[in-house]
């Protein structure tokens, strides 16, 4: 017994070593948002904005009543109750005041990269009728908002919460509550849809001409409609087909690129309205919601085991976020003993991680919600639970805190320690990628000033687009992960950004090692100008760890590919395994360029040199008429070596094994890494 313990914690201590931040950069299911992607993210970790745009009297019980609407209980009969111009007035200062450049700022703060966003149909102001009842003049600050997720790098979905006629029986948030045999629902009519699909045209339109909506990614054509029936079945055949269609009808007038184009939400099939892509044209670009609130589930047995237990089982499916969860319980235990949130603390932080991790093997999960007043239960309310401590203020701790994740964690690794067979693919049918191998014309930034995500070029490569992530929280510039192509277990080492930092350095020497010891080929992948250098660079040993970088790739006796994505310069091309160190192969994409010295970079010391020597010689005017005369003959060698730097050129001289097209990559390197 004690023996098993003891194996059961070195397990456990290896697993949280590489979890949370070695996640895999898809989920298990290969769920991902593949355009309009999150940046260098592939699980969603979010919060929605409840209560900005719609506001629900239940968790903003203080500004509902300063705004003077106590004894409302929906936007409608407060704005009828106020006047049109007063509520508009009051209205104003709540969007303005209820989620601010702070919320946005530390929503990125504690670890998450997503938030939801509520909104009524009202916000096009056109579309609302002369007899209805909605405050007017939101759209300002949704601009705001999603402006400030834009500068903070945080992912947006917009979601339709509130539809013409309301979609839902007895609920705030559609902003006018119609209760279930008294007044129902009028959306499910043909009048009302036309009006819901004018709203997701206009704001189609808006996110792809608007400057402000640069990480809106998804819009949710509408949130929780009806369950079963005939207005669920209409619904379906007659609403969501022409949703998706008019979004991309939009999309395509305004010439937009298939990877900036929108994901397409919808609610999935757990919510009870049925298969929401049985009339769909297509699914390419539709993504679906679930609504997994454990405390509406009367099927778990009432025990602190049981919830945690059905947390851990649930699984949402493929191309699903959770885009609604929360921390409470069943409403008859919630304030008994065992499960009121005062003094329970730490079982909550159990639940939140069972329940985060859960999600994160869809596509992840996003958080009812940010922020109440009024209410002191932080079980609903994410930034509260933070602040007492509940839900870490890393969002993508979720696994470190759970013991079944750290388990499989731990089976996953060890499976990996096999000895592996150079000529033998540990499959009989490999996985082909999740994401089309077309994407990759069109990932790579030739700018080299402007990186881009070596993560997404990887997930097109390997099979089912799935990886292990070595130190992903150490030396973060540089990938290193391991990964099946064609079922042979590789190596991969690319670079996040062009300068190798000492960290980087030292991570990369020690995966190459791992690699040797485990007979795992490598593959480079070049975007890389050299090694980073500087008084402070020196201070942080890069010269040291540089040379053990150096010192590894040279000393490797694994099979070896190097691929040219972008820049492969100097002495980054070394560390990459550049001609130099005889790789087996050495390929470049069309986009790739390789030189001693990036032409830049070049022409720059040139200059400086010339510019020296002349202040040196005292040659006064002289020395101008020389200056302008040198920075010409500079530009035009910098040209040159621009040229000569390019692929053609260096396949042109043999200086390479010959230029690929990026969509065979995968190919390429089962033949020449894999074969005898």
């Amino acid at each position: 017994m004690i023996l098993t313990k003891v194996a059961l914690s070195l397990l456990v201590a290896m697993a949280q070593a590489w979890t949370l931040d070695s996640r895999e950069l898809i989920p298990e299911d290969g769920s991902s948002l593949a355009e309009r992607r999150l940046p260098k993210a592939s699980k969603v970790r979010g919060v929605n904005l409840g209560s900005q745009f719609i506001i629900e009297e239940w968790f903003t019980k203080d500004s509902w009543k300063n705004m003077g609407c106590y004894g409302w209980y929906d936007e409608w009969n407060c704005v009828k109750a106020l006047g049109q111009a007063k509520a508009d007035e009051v209205w104003k200062n709540h969007w303005n005041t209820w989620i601010t450049e702070a919320d946005i700022k530390q929503i990125k703060e504690i670890g998450l990269n997503t938030v939801r966003i509520p909104v009524g149909f009202w916000m096009r102001e056109s579309l609302v009728y002369a007899n209805e009842y909605y405050p007017r003049g939101g759209l300002p600050y949704l601009d705001r908002i999603v402006g400030w997720c834009k500068k903070y790098g945080v992912y947006v979905i917009i979601d339709l919460h509130g539809a013409p006629g309301s979609q839902s029986p007895n609920e705030e948030f559609t902003g006018h509550i119609l209760y279930q045999g008294v007044n129902p629902p009028q959306f499910y009519t043909s009048t009302n849809y036309e009006r819901a699909l004018k709203f997701l045209e206009w704001m189609t339109n808006r996110i792809h001409t608007n400057g402000n909506y640069t990480t809106v990614g998804m819009l949710q054509v509408l949130n929780e409609p009806v369950r079963g029936g005939v207005n669920a079945t209409d619904m379906r055949k007659n609403f969501y087909p022409k949703a998706y269609e008019r979004i991309q009808a939009a999309e395509a007038k305004l010439n937009v690129a298939k990877a900036d184009r929108l994901h397409i939400q919808f609610m999935g099939t757990s919510w009870g309205s049925g298969d929401p892509r049985e009339f769909l044209p297509s699914t390419e670009m539709a993504f679906f919601d679930a609504h997994r609130y454990l405390s509406f589930d009367n099927r778990i047995e009432g025990t602190k085991k049981a919830y945690i237990t059905q947390a851990c089982k649930d699984n949402m499916g493929t191309n699903v976020t959770v885009g609604e969860w929360s921390l409470s319980v069943n409403s008859t235990l919630k304030n008994t003993p065992e499960f009121k949130y005062e003094g329970q603390e730490t079982w909550y932080r159990a639940y939140w991680a069972a329940q985060a991790e859960s999600f994160e093997r869809s596509n992840g999960w996003i958080f009812w919600t940010w922020k109440c007043d009024g209410v002191e239960d932080w079980r609903w309310c994410y930034k509260k639970a933070v602040e007492a401590g509940v839900i870490p203020k890393d969002a993508g701790s979720a696994a470190a805190l759970s013991p079944f994740d750290a388990i499989r964690k731990a089976r996953l690794w060890v499976q990996s320690l096999k000895p592996q067979n150079l000529h033998s693919s540990l499959y009989a049918q490999p996985l082909k990628p999740r994401y089309p191998a077309e994407d990759l014309l069109a990932l790579v930034n030739t700018d080299i000033r402007k990186p881009f995500d070596m993560a997404e070029v990887v997930v097109r490569i390997v099979d089912h687009s799935r990886v292990s992530v070595f130190k992903p929280s150490y030396g973060k510039n540089l990938l290193t992960c391991w990964a099946e192509i064609h079922g042979f277990r590789s190596g991969i080492i690319g670079n996040q950004t062009p300068v190798i930092h000492p960290d980087e350095a030292s991570k990369g020497a020690q995966f190459i090692r791992l690699c040797d010891q485990g007979n795992i080929p490598i593959i480079y992948l070049h975007n890389v100008t050299g090694f980073m250098v500087g008084s402070k660079a020196e201070r942080e040993t890069i010269i040291k760890k540089g040379a053990q970088f150096v010192a590894a790739v040279s000393c490797s006796q694994v099979p070896r590919i190097s691929v040219i994505l972008e820049s492969s310069y100097g002495a980054g091309n070394y560390v990459m395994c550049g001609r130099a160190y005889e790789p087996r192969f050495m390929f470049t994409w069309p986009s790739g360029r390789c030189s001693v010295m990036g032409p830049d970079q070049l022409a720059g010391v040139m200059d400086i040199v010339q510019s020296g020597s002349a202040a040196k010689k005292n040659l006064g005017k002289a020395a101008k008429v020389l200056s302008s005369s040198y920075k010409a003959s500079i530009e035009k060698f910098r040209q040159k070596v621009e040229k000569e730097s390019q692929a053609y050129y260096a396949s042109t001289n043999l200086l390479d094994d010959g230029i690929i097209d990026p969509r065979d990559t995968r190919e390429v390197f089962l033949f020449e890494c894999c074969s005898p």
